[in-house]
């Protein structure tokens, strides 16, 4: 292994050191705000996102630009993929701590504290536990540890399970404490989340230490098929996407219907498709051949990729923030929040299209399918233009009803994660138009 690399590699691992301090740092500040209900804490987890989030852009870009430049082998190969993937887990912890700290102002309005879950803080306690235990595992390159880390997120479903029922049955008991209990359930939500995260960071020690892929059931590719050319299992991916969006849909007809049941079911394959398609795009990063044999620059295509992976996260995150708060959608909006989401559907619908005639283009240079390309480059725009100017109306009409201040900061958000959807589909399109540029 040469010098180079060596550097690199250092300089990786001590920047997601950086990264896991700056995360447990604001993890630990947001469940002490929510223990003190202490306002200057928790507004200090809030302004330290921004820095998490700089953090997370670094290491991305540096670690594409080691694979592009260094083209590493075997066990640094596996590093640099999982730092990857690390790195975003880690940043996803850092926006449940803004979660939680944000729960911090509603909990102060709601004084006296009248609700008390018990394993609140033995949760808070045991997720925290596991962040750490995973980061360890990984400066110490542990898999056993790592392996211990995946174990004990048992432990924390079920407490979770526990303190939702005890804070359902306090606001049965007492309504006034309705607004105190979800705040609270949204605390426990986030914390759970915090440790379904730390799984993944365990399961991505496991890979870098051993080459073992422990998560849903070790999804790879054939290497016969991925030898052919990258672009054919990246289609894999996007089917996986195109999939997982169908759901989406489905899940936000339920959510809109009340039927309760059905959309958690949903909700639940929703997070089991983005999972499937973090392991193929693991693996796709993790198998890309070397030097001349890439139709593409290297660096192109692992952009493209990670925003079409960003397509998923963003639609789980819309789920995830639609699972803690059942909000009624007013009657005004309803036939415009379905056309949002098909209009983000049918933009994600173009890019197996043109993820197709480009490869056809790669492999025959022939300039009516660049052509072809552009033209559904073109239509993503449109249909993510589309999305916007429906996102605004809705915005509107939301601030001009008589709804209460929650429902009207929950149901903006949740657009602005759907118009996320749509924002990604289009940078994936960016992507290909450069890619075909060359």
């Amino acid at each position: 292994m040469s010098t180079e690399i060596q550097r690199q590699l250092q300089d990786l691992k001590m920047c997601l050191l950086k990264m896991s301090s700056m995360v447990e740092e604001s993890l630990k500040g947001a469940i002490l705000s929510v223990h003190k209900r202490d306002l200057k804490l928790a507004n200090e987890v809030v302004e330290q996102d921004d820095d998490i989030d700089a953090m997370e852009n670094y290491i991305d870009n540096l670690c594409l630009k080691t694979l592009v430049l260094q083209q590493p082998m075997a066990m640094d190969l596996r590093f640099i993929t999982s730092t990857m993937e690390i790195n975003r887990l880690l940043e996803r912890v850092g926006d449940q701590a803004v979660n939680i700290a944000e729960r911090v102002p509603l909990l102060i309005k709601e004084e006296p504290v009248v609700v008390r879950p018990l394993d609140l803080n033995k949760m808070a306690r045991l997720a925290e536990s596991m962040l750490t235990d995973s980061i360890n595992a990984f400066v110490n390159n542990d898999a056993q540890l790592a392996e211990v880390v995946c174990d004990r997120d048992k432990e924390v479903d079920k407490l979770y399970i526990d303190i939702i029922g005890s804070i359902i049955d306090d606001m049965v008991a007492n309504p006034s404490t309705v607004k105190q209990g979800i705040h609270l359930i949204i605390v426990a939500l986030n914390l759970e989340r915090v440790a379904d995260l730390a799984t993944n960071i365990g399961e991505e020690v496991v890979f870098i230490a051993e080459g073992r892929v422990i998560r849903h059931g070790s999804i790879s590719p054939e290497p016969s098929k991925f030898r052919r050319s990258p672009f054919e299992y990246l289609k894999v991916h996007t089917d996986k996407v195109k999939e997982c969006t169908w759901m989406f849909k489905r899940a936000i007809q339920c959510y809109i219907d009340k039927a309760c049941e059905e959309y958690e079911h949903l909700a639940k394959e929703v997070s089991r498709l983005e999972s499937e398609a973090d392991a193929i795009k693991r693996n796709i990063r993790g198998h890309l051949p070397k030097g001349v044999i890439m139709p593409v620059d290297n660096f192109q295509f692992l952009m493209y990729l990670r925003e079409q992976d960003k397509v998923l996260d963003a639609a789980e995150d819309v789920i995830d923030w639609l699972t803690i708060r059942l909000t009624d959608i007013p009657q005004e909006i309803k036939e415009d929040l379905l056309g949002l989401v098909d209009k983000v559907i049918e933009a994600i619908g173009l890019l197996g299209p043109m993820l197709d005639t480009a490869n056809a283009y790669f492999r025959y240079y022939d300039e009516k399918d660049r052509e072809k390309v552009k033209e559904l480059i073109r239509e993503i725009r449109q249909k993510e233009h589309e999305a916007d100017q429906l996102e605004k109306k809705m915005k509107k009409t939301i601030f001009n009803l008589s709804i209460e201040p929650l429902s009207v900061c929950h149901l903006t958000h949740v657009l602005d994660k759907i118009g996320e959807i749509a924002d990604h589909a289009e940078n994936a399109g960016d992507m290909m138009r450069a890619m075909v540029a060359r």
